[in-house]
């Protein structure tokens, strides 16, 4: 623990080093109070509209595409440590694939079991479409653009299935103008990345990217049973063929594609559509599992002085039997397995009017993934024979497909923001698999004892949240959704079985929401959400359900420098899912089955801090913190499922440097922290005579450091270049990231955390995308007769899809009214500006509603609307030039320009 204390120490220090240092660059080149940098505005989509992430009453994180470049986030397994109380697995020994999440989020677990008839607790979407497995969510989407992870029950807006909260992956929308970009990475571990995109122009109308993603690395445990032929076709029914005992395990090759095209029609003003389609194709080893203690009955399996001896069996290779990670293990089953998932969308948007939305989105997904699970640590057992034995093992194959559609309306007014919409879902799966115990594999050929699971599933639900305006600074906010889940399961192997299960569900969110000043939220509210009910191996198991209470507060504070957005939460957790292998519990099966266990109390606390103390640097902190106690009643035979560690937190520092000959150089330092895991207790029937096993197993705590050094802005004639060097786990920490406590027959086995690993990313981009901004040019007023002077103008800021005044606006209106009688004007232009998010159209309104405000307060002001002129812009006449769909506050503007009078 004194190296990891170290470490953490080293890098606090060598953050705390960059602010002194770039304190002094700040006193060296300007005073003080004007060198102070700006945090930047983020926009989330958390109540299913466009909304500045500070104003909206959720505890969300918002990563932009910065942050996912410069803490090299590709997939959802690297969110860890940069979301407070989230806490992601890396390994998945129930289903053995590297691309099957398993994380915590605010103390609820998803993917606690591993099987397709169950439900994740942490709803995954993909531009708003829920992506209802969680088998292969963890695949690379080629091009994404921002990452949301909301955190606490969503189930007015969201849906069942997302009680601890969601992860949205928005992807980037084509920019309309011709460029190309190319991003590189080479590895160590063998690791080859590489994505190329297309922008092409637009074209009446028409807006077209193109995507390609090849990543590939060599995994980081060896496989000391590697070559070693395994034929799962029977246990499988032939969905799993044969093949060999990988020797790199956890290795993927995987390939991506996405294309995205935006359609405006010219005749129709507020109409677009969105089509997106993409794809992943992905080969991978099996991650390694190790065995940490065999306990009863398998020991019956294993030779001294490992088991007993009992059934004769030996090892024709090396048993690897430790406490302590180990760089090779013996997985003998751990053939190559294949994910493919693809999925489309179309998102239509209608401006109505100008409060009115209505938005559908309509998306089919297909997801199919092979998985082998060595459960009992391998080991290369023989039987007396000569045989394979397979003490645990577990290989099939999930084949998976969905529909959606969901409609919804927005409505903004003075006096009510208000969502409203219903959701049409259909799935249909295919589960083949098996999992031999305590039995032989002669030539390889694993027994025919596997099962296969058939079904589908239809959720219909009605929505609706309103956010209710009583004050200018106070707000109420009610929803309610009402869901009906219906889901059959088919099991057609002897015995035949059948199971439906429809439930329905009213789940509701009452809130308050106060701002005491213009840049602080105080919020408090409390939420519903369950998680949908099934079957498994005939067994039927009912939903989960979820209450929870959330005070919350967001603060902009020391002229926007200081971020502070924190929360506290209290849970109920009712009738929570997990595994069971009692067969009085499961009707008599031997292989287990799920139930609902009992009740969990969670409660706990998060915070995030960034804090800009000059344009160079950032300094970022996050810290989560979760309890729990279980029901007193709970099912004594039930498997414990909460394994988040109470306390995590992550600093980082991002510095940017002097330039050096018109390039720049940048720096960022990451730390995070896991605390202790407790993995639940080991069964009692497991620790019986001659074991050594452990009443629990814990990871220790943890402290991660990465670290990435870049140089930006390289020369290259018409082409922008990048290159970056990057490390992460540099101190090279390795542990059981998940460990499963002996709960079948005895065998405790765990996957490995990987190890330091490094490499270079060079980025290349060509094209407008890549082009320097050009500087405004300066307003030349047009000639006029002398001794008339240039008109004198003020600039009028808004929010982000606002055209309301802010107090600040308030008073550059009112000193425009006030100096124009003094100075005789005889007309004002008062002109609309946007940025460039969203639609020519819907920007055109919007400019010209924000001139009719400011021409509103003139009036108001005493300014005779016969002299006021308004003009709308749109997206035209940018005061800071950028390429399209960018955030700019500077261009969100509106200009009120004297014409006539005397000097001024």
């Amino acid at each position: 623990m004194r190296k990891y204390k170290i470490a953490g120490l080293l890098a606090c220090t060598a953050i705390a080093a960059l602010s002194h240092h770039s304190a002094s660059a700040q006193q060296a080149s300007a005073p003080a109070a004007s060198g102070g940098g700006t945090l930047e505005e983020i926009v989330v989509t958390a109540e299913k509209r466009s909304e500045n992430q500070q104003v909206v009453p959720v505890s969300v994180t918002a990563l932009s595409p910065t942050i996912l470049a410069n803490a090299r986030i590709l997939n959802a397994m690297d969110l860890a440590g940069t979301v407070p109380n989230l806490f992601i697995m890396q390994g998945a020994s129930m289903n053995g694939s590297t691309s099957t999440p398993w994380m915590t989020l605010r103390g609820i677990e998803a993917n606690n079991t591993g099987t397709v008839q169950t439900d994740s607790g942490i709803g995954i979407y993909v531009d708003g479409v829920y992506v209802a497995r969680a088998s292969g969510q963890v695949f690379d989407l080629a091009d994404v653009e921002q990452i949301e992870v909301l955190r606490g029950p969503q189930g007015t807006l969201f849906g069942r299935d997302s009680v601890g909260g969601a992860i949205n992956f928005i992807t980037r929308d084509p920019t309309g103008t011709f460029g190309v970009s190319e991003d590189l990475s080479f590895g160590n571990l063998g690791e080859i990345r590489n994505k190329t995109r297309v922008d092409f122009d637009e074209l009446a109308g028409f807006r077209l990217s193109l995507t390609y993603l090849h990543s590939q690395d060599d995994g980081y445990i060896k496989n000391l049973d590697a070559g070693h032929y395994v034929d799962p076709s029977k246990l499988t029914f032939g969905a799993v063929g044969p093949g060999l005992s990988q020797r790199d395990l956890g290795a993927h090759d995987a390939d991506g594609f996405m294309a995205s095209l935006r359609y405006d029609p010219p005749a129709i003003e507020g109409l677009s559509f969105k089509a997106k389609f993409d794809y992943t194709g992905e080969y991978e080893n099996p991650p390694a599992i190790q065995l940490l203690d065999i306990g009863s009955p398998g020991n019956l399996a294993y030779p001294p002085p490992y088991g007993t001896g009992t059934f004769g069996n030996h090892s024709r290779g090396t048993i690897v039997v430790s406490r302590t990670p180990q760089d090779a293990v013996s997985n003998s089953q751990a053939i190559q397995v294949y994910l493919q998932t693809y999925g489309a969308s179309l998102t239509t948007t209608y401006d109505l009017s100008d409060n009115i939305q209505l938005k559908d989105i309509v998306a089919y997904r297909r997801l199919q993934q092979s998985f082998a699970s060595q459960l009992d640590g391998g080991n290369a057992l023989v039987d007396p024979l000569g045989n394979d034995f397979l003490p645990f093992t577990s290989i099939g194959q999930v084949n998976q497909h969905q529909l959606s559609n969901e409609f919804n309306l927005t409505y903004k007014s003075q006096w009510v923001d208000l969502t409203a919409g219903q959701l049409y879902f259909y799935e249909q799966f295919h589960y083949p698999d098996g999992y031999p115990v305590l039995a032989s594999a002669p030539g390889g050929v694993l027994p025919a004892v596997g099962t296969i699971s058939d079904g589908n599933a239809v959720s219909i639900a009605e929505y609706a949240q309103a956010n209710v305006h009583l004050l200018d600074n106070l707000d109420l906010v009610a929803g309610i959704r009402y869901t009906r889940d219906d889901k059959e399961s088919r099991y057609p192997l002897t015995p035949s079985l059948t199971a439906e299960n429809i439930h329905q569900r009213v789940d509701w969110l009452g809130g308050v929401n106060y701002r005491p000043t213009d840049n602080v939220l105080v919020y408090g509210k409390a939420s519903s959400g369950y998680i949908s009910g099934g079957s498994y191996n005939g067994v039927s198991f009912g939903p989960e359900s979820m209450t929870q209470f959330e005070l919350g507060e967001k603060a902009d504070l020391l002229g926007k420098q200081l971020r502070v957005n924190t929360a506290i939460f209290w849970s109920d957790f009712r009738h929570y899912q997990t595994f069971d292998f009692n067969p009085l519990d499961c009707n008599g099966i031997q292989i287990g089955c799920i139930v609902n266990a009992g009740a969990e109390r969670i409660w706990g606390g998060e915070s995030e801090i960034t804090y800009v103390p000059t344009d160079r640097l950032i300094l970022s902190a996050n810290v989560g913190y979760t309890r729990y106690s279980l029901d007193e009643n709970q099912n004594p035979s039930a498997i414990p499922e909460n394994h988040a560690p109470k306390l995590s937190f992550g600093v980082s520092g991002d510095y940017n440097f002097d330039e050096i000959a018109g390039m720049t150089p940048s720096a960022r330092l990451e730390v995070n922290y896991i605390g202790l895991i407790d993995w639940g207790p080991t069964a009692p029937s497991a620790r019986g005579p001659g074991t050594h096993l452990l009443e629990s197993y814990k990871t220790p705590d943890q402290v991660i450091v990465n670290a990435r050094v870049s140089l930006a802005d390289i020369p290259m004639g018409p082409v922008e270049g990048k290159v970056s060097l990057w490390g992460k786990n540099i101190t090279d920490q390795q542990y059981f990231s998940e460990i499963l406590p002996g709960s079948v027959i005895g065998f405790v086995d765990g996957n490995i955390s990987p190890p330091a690993t490094y490499g270079v990313d060079l980025s290349l981009k060509w094209g407008a995308s890549s082009a320097p901004p050009e500087t405004p040019a300066v307003y030349t007023p047009p000639p006029v007769q002398a001794p008339a002077p240039a008109p004198r103008s003020y600039l009028v800021f808004f929010d982000f899809n606002k055209s309301d005044l802010t107090p600040q606006a308030v008073e550059i209106v009112d000193m425009a009214a006030k100096n124009a009688g003094p100075a005789k004007v005889t007309q004002l232009t008062v002109t609309g500006h946007t940025d460039t998010v969203g639609s020519d159209a819907y920007n055109m309104r919007l400019s010209r509603r924000r001139a009719e405000s400011v021409a509103a307060q003139l009036e108001k002001d005493g300014i005779a609307s016969s002299e006021i002129v308004i003009v709308a812009k749109g997206k035209r006449d940018l005061l800071v030039p950028t390429a399209d769909g960018v955030r700019e506050p500077q261009n969100r503007r509106v200009q009120i320009i004297y014409e006539g009078g005397a000097n001024s």
